[in-house]
């Protein structure tokens, strides 16, 4: 069953607070084509892999929260995040796991398996360096006490190929720590659900991308969750996913969504 979004205007209010900032201050927003999207017409073979640190169409402390509760009696929780592009996504839940979760309790959600087809913006995540806006530093200090323990070293932007907005950041090393609890790949999103071995233990990041797949490949994507995820697994998508119908698909597979963008399997 799917939340009517008005049952979550707090959510709503947060985003709009950021929203002058949203698309002009992100880590990465690197551009390529796909000439299967091409011949499909979908955005005209464009892909980007715009990504930034607590994305805010996620209201991220909820989220914690939700996933705390959800896999409280689970000893050990499979996280993936598909589409990772830098790993900003990736990092932003660790931190808040880290910060949010008692007894050293985020350790259950590592390593994260984090898998992007764009191998430049892979190669750039696994040399342990990341770019970070200004808007992208405040935001981590809304959610973290500890900003300068995860990310230092300032220097110049990395130079990435085809990234919008590397002239706007700054590079930053990642600690040690924190990179570490990150696994990148290459690979397909689709293959990597495929291989997934649930046993209701598993949360899926999958945000903000469906729109750039064709459109055989978002119904495989549902019915790839809906085979493989189960009871008690979760499935996250982002805003931008609602304009690819996958909300609708992942509906009827046998999922309900327990907050905006947020799917549980029943």
């Amino acid at each position: 069953m799917r939340i009517n979004s008005s049952t979550n205007l707090y959510n709503k209010n947060f985003r709009n607070s950021y929203k002058v900032q949203k698309l002009a201050f992100t880590s990465s927003s690197r551009n390529y084509y796909n000439s299967e999207l091409l011949r499909q017409s979908r955005t005209f073979g464009h892909i980007a892999t715009t990504t930034w640190m607590f994305r805010q169409d996620l209201d991220w402390d909820r989220f914690i929260n939700l996933v705390y509760k959800n896999f409280e009696n689970q000893n050990c929780v499979q996280t993936y995040n598909l589409a990772c592009s830098d790993g900003s996504e990736a990092y932003s839940f660790l931190i808040s796991a880290m910060e949010k979760i008692p007894n050293e309790g985020y350790k259950k959600f590592i390593p994260i398996i984090a898998v992007d087809k764009d191998l430049e913006i892979i190669h750039s995540a696994q040399h342990g360096r990341i770019n970070l806006s200004e808007s992208d530093l405040n935001r981590i200090n809304i959610f973290s006490r500890f900003r300068n323990e995860y990310f230092f070293d300032k220097q110049i932007s990395l130079n990435i190929n085809n990234d919008n907005f590397s002239d706007i950041c700054n590079s930053y090393a990642v600690s040690k720590k924190l990179r570490n609890m990150v696994d990148f790949n290459h690979g397909d999103l689709l293959t990597y659900l495929s291989k997934i071995n649930d046993n209701g233990n598993s949360i899926i990041f999958c945000r903000n991308v469906t729109p750039y797949l064709s459109y055989n490949d978002i119904f495989k994507l549902a019915n790839t969750a809906g085979k493989v995820l189960k009871q008690g697994s979760m499935i996250v998508f982002g805003e931008f996913d609602k304009h690819s119908g996958i909300l609708d698909f992942i509906d009827i597979k046998g999922f309900e969504e327990c907050m905006e963008y947020v799917f549980r399997k029943i």
